[in-house]
């Protein structure tokens, strides 16, 4: 299916014979894991867990049995609230159809959703709606008391008097459909990982050679685009940086661009607010400091490299090793000197639901 030589594979042993302890033992170290590679996986929070989800957290279970090895799935908590449907809203399918019920209003789309506060009124119509649509039903289930517990459990994240941010919603409410149906991946937030330092050295590598980064990676998609792949990733700008911030005044998650005046360097952008920001770079060994000082920032796409050095293996989903195995692989090697970590594709689960939601409430697994 891929070239070869891009260390992609279905085949868990052969992946397995690649993995190393991670270049930089950092990440391991601050999750207080052992010594042995660490693979890791990742996805945005939703507030339901799909089928590709569901296939790399048994595919991570199943490499945790392995001895001297440690998995980590990254929830990346940092995104726009409307980068994804999942994330503002969950579909339920029923007998008539599927309806999709938001957890939070649609004009807070543009907005980070670690920043996102949810509004008890919107959550309590949401499970007042899925339990219309869903109640009935166990009235001829054989389950039925359980699965009015199962329902009691969602509703109570529901109707918590203090339900948090966005971020925090979709978190509680993915594990427990996660624990309700017997998955249990170690789980690790983006946000802790930003906040901890972890990221900013190799995005610091990255941002001091934008200018090459950006040549190789809009080549490489060329490249990638000729052999018959989509590359599920766009050309980058002459002003790119792998940087967002999320505005203070209003929570939109802006994009920064690179800005130069008299010789300095800067990471730039203005809020549909009104409000303009503006983070000093320097001149020549450019650093984020004075970001990484601000808070409320975060990394783009590029994201997966810069955890290339941090981990020992990647199990990827369909897009993520595209834009990973191929596109980047010349941005490690050629721009940064990094060697690629292998990547396992997990192999597809028969007959598996494609929401953990329904699962959950409708009791298909014990």
């Amino acid at each position: 299916m891929y070239p070869d030589g891009t260390r992609i594979y279905a085949d868990v042993d052969a992946f397995l014979a690649e993995l190393h302890p991670p270049q930089d033992v950092a990440l391991a170290a601050h999750l207080g894991l052992d010594a042995g590679p660490l693979v890791w996986a990742g996805q945005q929070l939703y507030t339901d867990c799909t089928l590709s989800m569901m296939e790399r957290f048994v595919a991570l279970d199943e490499l945790e049995q392995r001895p001297n090895l440690s998995t980590m799935f990254l929830w990346a908590d940092t995104d726009g609230a409307g980068s994804d449907d999942l994330i503002m809203r969950f579909r339920w399918r029923y007998h008539n159809g599927e309806e999709a019920i938001r957890v939070c209003r649609s004009n807070l789309r543009s907005r980070e959703m670690r920043y996102v506060s949810m509004e008890p009124d919107v959550l309590q119509g949401a499970i007042d709606r899925l339990g219309k649509l869903h109640l009935p039903s166990l009235n001829r289930s054989e389950n039925r008391e359980q699965l009015l517990e199962r329902f009691e459990r969602l509703k109570a994240i529901f109707t918590d008097e203090n339900p948090g941010t966005l971020s925090e919603f979709n978190y509680r409410m993915t594990h427990l459909l996660l624990d309700g149906c017997g998955y249990s991946p170690n789980s690790v937030l983006l946000s802790a990982i930003i906040e901890a330092g972890l990221l900013t050295p190799y995005v610091e590598a990255a941002v001091n050679q934008i200018g090459d980064l950006i040549r190789v990676f809009n080549a490489s998609i060329e490249a990638v685009s000729a052999q018959g792949f989509d590359p599920k990733v766009r050309p980058l700008p002459d002003d790119y940086l792998p940087l967002n911030y999320a505005c203070p005044q209003c929570n939109r998650r802006l994009k920064l661009n690179r800005h130069t005046a008299n010789g300095d360097h800067f990471a730039a952008a203005t809020c549909k607010c009104g409000e303009a920001y503006q983070f000093f770079l320097g001149e020549k060994s450019l650093s984020i400091d004075e970001l990484v000082a601000a808070g409320r920032w975060s990394p783009d796409v590029m994201l997966i490299l810069f955890m290339n050095n941090l981990t020992s293996g990647y199990l990827g989903g369909q897009s993520s090793t595209v834009y990973f195995g191929l596109v980047m692989r010349p941005v490690l090697h050629e721009i940064l000197g990094w060697e690629r970590i292998p990547i396992l594709v997990p192999g597809h689960i028969p007959d598996a639901p494609e929401s953990l939601l329904h699962t959950y409430l409708n009791g298909a697994l014990a």
